[in-house]
């Protein structure tokens, strides 16, 4: 899953929203050091750590789906280690040219208000994400998402960092190669990622607060643009 998918999944607690784009950004198991060093949670809406978890179920379930192995067989074999990348960023495309099924907000109404609920907080993001935070604002990402031109320039762009541009560039004109193969398939898996992001998210606050306080003992995905 991309972020405006996570977005989406993550409802509309504060909290929930800013740990849908930290669960990009945070190593490591929760309440460890290596998760709270760069990121001044105690700073942050008490849901935010929830929002990181509900981010990684989320991922979890995604990954290991059925029917992501199915679109994932379209793609080149020897470029397997790139089908996440690629698949994540597909999936934000689908769910921006079906918005309407699945929210009653328009789109550019949506990104707005996770925009601005970022912007309240985006001095207290590590260096990655608060550089990221910015260019998400500032390009207007998540109302763009279903552009094919900026699927193809991330694409290229994480190609290269990767070196594997070529690759990758295959990869991704295979994946659209067979696009209205695949929108049945994002319909069941997303479908599913609702459920299961609604059933977590009532978990997650009926959690004990206390339970996910900022702990840090001395022996203790890409991101995508």
């Amino acid at each position: 899953m991309n972020f405006l998918a996570h977005f989406h999944l993550a409802g509309t607690d504060p909290g929930f929203i800013i740990g849908a784009l930290l669960g990009d950004f945070t190593k490591g198991p929760i309440n460890s050091c290596s998760f709270h060093k760069n990121i001044a949670f105690n700073s942050l809406p008490i849901n935010t750590i929830k929002g990181v978890r509900l981010h990684r179920a989320v991922d979890a379930a995604f990954d290991h789906h059925a029917a992501l192995k199915k679109i994932s067989a379209l793609m080149p074999r020897e470029s397997q280690r790139l089908h996440g990348i690629i698949l994540d960023l597909f999936f934000d495309y689908v769910l921006s040219h079906h918005w309407e099924r699945y929210c009653n907000q328009p789109l550019q109404h949506f990104a707005q208000k996770i925009n601005q609920t970022l912007s309240d907080h985006q001095g207290y993001f590590c260096t990655k994400s608060s550089n990221f935070c910015r260019r998400l604002i500032e390009h207007q990402l998540l109302e763009r998402y279903g552009e094919r031109s900026l699927i193809y320039a991330i694409a290229e762009r994480l190609g290269q960092r990767l070196g594997q541009k070529k690759l990758m560039m295959q990869s991704t004109e295979e994946l659209w190669a067979h696009e209205k193969q695949c929108i049945p398939y994002f319909f069941e898996i997303y479908s599913e990622m609702q459920a299961i992001a609604s059933d977590r998210r009532k978990q997650l606050l009926a959690d004990d607060p206390r339970s996910n306080s900022t702990v840090c003992h001395k022996a203790s995905k890409q991101n995508i643009f």
